[in-house]
């Protein structure tokens, strides 16, 4: 392997399967003794080539191959090795699979529930469910979004304040925040007619005509048919993530370091015990973040 002592060191710290990991390294290492350079240092072009040339028999052999060599480049990157971006733009089904399942951006998301929602002018009930899903983009867990209160929401400070965290308010989402927030009643739209129901009165955001407080799993099951409808193929959780992503690169443009460590705390949280006995929970959490920055690489790759 070329360097074959940093990439040991890689496969041993990121508990990378060994086999595999030489595997791929012995594939690289011919083009990096042409160049004279180790392969996180490659450009996309020799990368590509690589990937075509090797890696490409399988989708999810290639898929896999590129988030390990990402990985190694993220890695290289963190250790002060000289390294650039090139891996990151050589093209795999994974990349377009971020792009169906995953949104870029504020303006991204806006554009998607355009398409799927009526305008918020139209002041119909959709604009709760915008707001359910700039929710997710902001950051709540699900569950939080039906908790989430009208005096929770500060249109001055830009921000939504709940159960002691702040969540960033975007600017593309703020007519259909002012709606709910504001709206007393909502408009039906049929093909012969508009009709106007009084929406019940409450201190919740989520609410709708029948109740001061709406039930996700009914929240949840519109949204899918909607997004169904419109052939969409979004959930919660990839938005939440999306907008995960965003903010760490947006952090990174602004020379920030970027980590993952609240979720990371917020998964392990979730698993409980549940995890394997021999998986220390240091263990868990360091799979974890590996897990996640490849999947960021892989979300700049597809968006960037």
């Amino acid at each position: 392997m070329y360097n074959e002592d940093r990439k040991t060191a890689f496969i041993e710290e990121t508990r990378s399967s060994s086999d595999f990991g030489k595997s791929v390294f012995r594939t690289t290492e011919p083009y990096e003794q042409k160049a004279g350079q180790d392969l996180c240092e490659l450009p996309t072009e020799v990368l590509q080539e690589i990937a075509n040339s090797h890696f490409g028999s399988r989708t999810r052999t290639m898929d896999s191959t590129i988030a390990f060599l990402r990985s190694y480049v993220t890695w290289c990157k963190e250790k002060g090795y000289p390294a650039c971006d090139g891996i990151y733009s050589v093209q795999t089904q994974m990349d377009e699979k971020m792009k169906r399942y995953m949104v870029a951006s504020p303006k991204h998301l806006q554009v998607v529930l355009d398409k799927v929602f009526s305008p918020v002018e139209e002041e119909t009930v959709d604009c709760i469910y915008r707001c359910y899903l700039w929710m997710a983009f902001a950051g709540l867990e699900e569950p939080e979004t039906i908790e989430v209160k009208v005096n929770e929401v500060d249109f001055g400070a830009m921000l939504i304040e709940h159960g002691g965290k702040s969540f960033e308010l975007y600017r593309e989402a703020i007519p259909a925040f002012r709606m709910a927030c504001e709206a007393t009643a909502f408009k039906y739209q049929h093909p012969r007619y508009t009709q106007t129901r009084s929406r019940f009165h409450g201190e919740y955001l989520m609410r709708g005509i029948r109740s001061e407080q709406v039930k996700s799993t009914t929240v949840r099951s519109i949204i899918q048919k909607a997004f169904k409808a419109n052939e969409v193929e979004l959930t919660y959780s990839k938005i939440r993530m999306s907008g995960v992503f965003y903010r760490a690169y947006e952090a990174e443009r602004m020379g920030e370091e970027v980590n993952f460590d609240g979720l990371i705390a917020e998964h392990i949280i979730k698993m409980g015990s549940t995890y394997h006995r021999n998986y220390t929970r240091g263990k868990v959490a360091n799979l974890l973040k590996r897990d996640f920055f490849d999947d960021y690489a892989c979300w700049k790759a597809a968006f960037t």
